[in-house]
């Protein structure tokens, strides 16, 4: 299983779900704001040599002598967290991000909502997110920019959204196409809003920084072209049992439900998969 993960907070609205994310996703959108920073760096650096190259193009088409001068790379805008975008905006976002993204969402009732938005029905949406999540090969042809092949579409998600709002936009059809059974929920008691001084103290938010940090810095493996290629991860010796131990309890009540429960059973064994992988 790849280490992707969709998450979703189910509380009413003013139960505080937004700035429960902005806590959590804090290192992240840290880590993002440095890594433009140095890309808008790479592109002051690049934009010269790109009209230099342009000059010298233009003289060489004009004589057209020798061969063709080497036009320099242009910098890969790094991404690691997007917002409320499209399949088709993910799409290039993606090429230039191989190892995939975090997919944030304020309100996941709009992201389930515009499935198919411009697709007139025809279900091309729901099947490329279903691609994402499991890190699957996925082409999306796009009318102003040609066709995208992504090799491993990785797209991880994270949002809130309202009890009356999962009702009304989780239905029938995400059901049966297995969505629905992939995102892990979380539907945290209500309290009530008192007053307080406490906050977060500041050595976890530098370990959790940290953490997340030597996550990004994480290296792959590159194959014989230069493409990159995930680590695979296997369960150790001691690992097994447990996991075999797992599987079968897991397997065993899965067969006390029927339908939709237990297809949530079934997905409940790859999301602890996931969840190991990631820790």
């Amino acid at each position: 299983v790849p280490s992707i993960l969709w998450t979703a907070i189910v509380g009413e609205s003013g139960t505080a779900k937004s700035p429960a994310m902005e806590v959590a996703l804090a290192a992240l959108y840290a880590i993002q704001a440095d890594a433009m920073r140095e890309y808008q760096l790479c592109v002051d650096e690049w934009k010269p040599q790109h009209d230099r190259h342009e000059h010298i193009y233009a003289q060489w088409k004009k004589s057209g002598k020798g061969e063709p001068p080497i036009e320099p790379e242009k910098p890969k805008r790094p991404r690691y967290i997007v917002s409320d975008v499209t399949v088709e905006a993910l799409a290039p976002i993606l090429e230039e991000n191989p190892r995939g993204v975090l997919a944030v969402y304020d309100e996941l009732s709009g992201w389930i909502g515009g499935f198919d938005r411009y697709a007139k029905g025809k279900g091309g949406d729901v099947a490329h997110w279903l691609s994402m999540h499991s890190g699957a090969p996925m082409t999306v042809d796009r009318k102003t920019a040609g066709c995208y092949f992504i090799p491993r579409a990785s797209v991880s998600l994270t949002g809130g959204i309202q009890p009356g709002a999962l009702r009304r936009t989780l239905g029938k059809s995400q059901i049966e196409n297995g969505l629905a059974m992939r995102l892990l929920f979380a539907y945290p008691p209500r309290r009530p809003r008192c007053f307080t001084d406490a906050v977060v103290a500041e050595g976890t938010n530098r370990s959790v920084t940290e953490i997340v940090r030597r996550l990004v810095a994480l290296q792959g493996r590159e194959d014989d072209d230069g493409e990159p290629q995930p680590f695979m991860v296997p369960l150790s010796s001691g690992a097994k049992p447990v996991w075999r131990d797992f599987k079968d309890a897991n397997g065993q009540e899965q067969m006390d439900h029927t339908g939709a429960m237990a297809s949530v059973y079934s997905k409940m064994e790859s999301a602890a998969g996931r969840l190991a992988l990631i820790l």
